[in-house]
């Protein structure tokens, strides 16, 4: 397996809506444990994510939450970060065999994992910025320079602060002494801010202490009333039984009258089953019919004489057989 350049994390957005997360970096093992994951909390905490995730390596997508976790999708506001970790080691041991000689790839191999695992312990002792971040060049150095500026303004602080404990100038002392009485009152101001706003408090608790004994006593009145109530509301129920089983009995009337109708149904249908086979008998006799004329079989135009009454109709297919001989007959 070769592995290209590129980054080996991918930091996501949340949507409320995704739950598969894409990955393009090649990972080294075969169930994706090389693969880790952490979530940015809204308020930019970012805590490292051990369960409730399913790697799919032939898919190349993580995902999370799984469905038969019950969690919630990562909301907008949140992020979630996918980076390949590898553990530090190497485990491959190989023979001399032949001109190839394996043991000298071996230690090749072991010595660049013995200088990675030396960079991964001074790494351990640097300042790092979160997983879910990627800096440039520019915020390296803009954060380097912001810690050089409060180191110089650290140490000038030190310096004052000497310069000041040194110092027997008694202006300096007054004018401390100044800034002291000056705080003084605004604390004192704030005092009385603070005991004005308990008084409104207490205040404001006889009011709710006023309001409670007006409800307890609008309780009262109520359940006073909802006695009254539940005795109407026993009055109704005893009615209702009385109706209900008023009920009963038409129910039981409108059974019999609808077993009465089902009966009357029945008796209809056998009726007209029995008119409908008497008009097929009357309508197939009306379709057959005798006749006592000679005629030779032949074809082109022939007439017979047959009975009245019967339902031939002009274009109708007829068929014609000897009653001498069923065998023979005409057609048309």
């Amino acid at each position: 397996m070769t592995i290209p350049a590129g980054s080996i994390k991918h930091v996501y957005d949340g949507n409320a809506t995704t739950r598969d997360w894409d990955f393009t970096f090649p990972i080294i093992t075969t169930d994706g444990s090389d693969i880790k994951l952490y979530k940015t909390a809204i308020d930019g905490t970012v805590t490292e994510i051990t369960s409730n995730y399913s790697v799919d390596v032939a898919g190349s997508f993580v995902t999370y939450p799984t469905i038969v976790s019950g969690l919630a999708l990562l909301a907008v506001g949140e992020k979630i970060t996918l980076v390949r970790t590898e553990a530090l080691s190497q485990a491959a041991d190989w023979k001399n065999k032949g001109p190839f000689n394996s043991e000298t790839v071996e230690a090749a191999l072991d010595k660049l994992t013995a200088i990675i695992q030396q960079q991964q312990e001074e790494l351990s002792r640097a300042i790092k910025y979160g997983v879910d971040q990627t800096p440039t060049a520019v915020d390296t150095e803009s954060f380097i320079a912001i810690l050089t500026a409060l180191k110089t303004a650290a140490e000038t602080a030190r310096d004052l602060a000497i310069a000041a404990k040194n110092s027997a100038d008694a202006d300096v002392i007054l004018t401390h002494a100044d800034l002291v009485l000056t705080n003084a009152d605004v604390v004192l101001t704030h005092a009385d801010a603070v005991l004005t706003a308990l008084d409104r408090i207490a205040t404001a608790a006889d009011r709710v202490q006023t309001g409670l004994d007006r409800t307890a006593t609008g309780l009262d009145t109520a359940a006073t009333n909802a006695d009254v109530v539940l005795t109407h509301a026993d009055v109704i129920l005893t009615h209702a039984d009385v109706v209900l089983t008023h009920a009963d009995v038409v129910l039981t009337h409108a059974d019999a009258a609808q077993t009465a109708l089902d009966r009357i149904a029945t008796a209809a249908d056998r009726v007209q089953t029995g008119l409908d086979v008497t008009a097929a008998q009357n309508y197939a006799a009306a379709l057959k019919g005798t006749s006592t004329s000679s005629i030779l079989i032949g074809t082109g135009s022939k007439t017979f004489v047959t009975q009245a009454g019967k339902q031939f109709a002009s274009g109708q297919f007829v068929l014609i057989v000897s009653d001498a001989n069923p065998a023979n007959y005409m057609h048309g």
